[in-house]
């Protein structure tokens, strides 16, 4: 099968993809890697009007140290993960890690960000262990909150959001309503 028909756009900014993902709601899906996404499109699963490809924004991308902490920007690459002489030094386990997952092609072009986002079981160890992204993270420090609950999601993301704040939340729409429980929760 082949996708319906969407407009697409690719900013060149995070404040740019907000901007178009506020103005066309949830009628929106972003684009990074495309590993999820694509297959979803093609088999209609997912039929957005309008395709918000961030790949190209830079400042999301990448590996750094900041402050003793290492930092890998959403839109990194597995592949890029493997290779990166910090990720290697500060997060060996990590680094060995994601030279399991999947195949090449889906390191190539999988994100860090989109395996957390959509809670992809490609970013695994085994698939008989059941670890997810978020899980096999946790053990490297990282700053997580893995919920297997919709409602005490919700209710956390409502508690931590401050007036002005943009809640941006990825979904391929196995989560149960996500969106209209917190459009909802957020108004009240």
């Amino acid at each position: 099968m082949k996708p319906s028909p969407f407009t697409y756009l690719a900013p060149g900014s995070t404040s740019e993809a907000l901007a178009f993902l506020s103005q066309h709601g949830f009628d929106a899906k972003l684009l990074a890697g495309g590993q999820s996404l694509i297959p979803a499109l093609n088999f209609r699963l997912s039929t957005p009007s309008l395709l918000v490809d961030i790949g190209g924004i830079a400042e999301l991308r990448g590996v750094h140290l900041d402050g003793g902490m290492l930092r890998i920007g959403a839109l990194t690459r597995h592949a890029d993960i493997m290779r990166d002489a910090l990720v290697a030094r500060h997060a060996p386990l990590m680094a060995e890690a994601v030279r399991h997952i999947a195949h090449p092609a889906i390191r190539n072009r999988g994100t860090l960000g989109g395996s957390l986002a959509l809670a992809d079981r490609v970013f695994c160890y085994s698939a008989n262990l059941g670890w997810d992204v978020a899980g096999a993270l946790a053990p490297l420090g990282a700053r997580l909150c893995v919920r297997d609950d919709l409602g005490a999601l919700v209710a956390d993301i409502v508690a931590a959001a401050q007036p002005g704040d943009q809640v941006l939340v990825m979904s391929n729409g196995g989560f149960g309503g996500i969106h209209d429980q917190l459009l909802a929760a957020l108004a009240a």
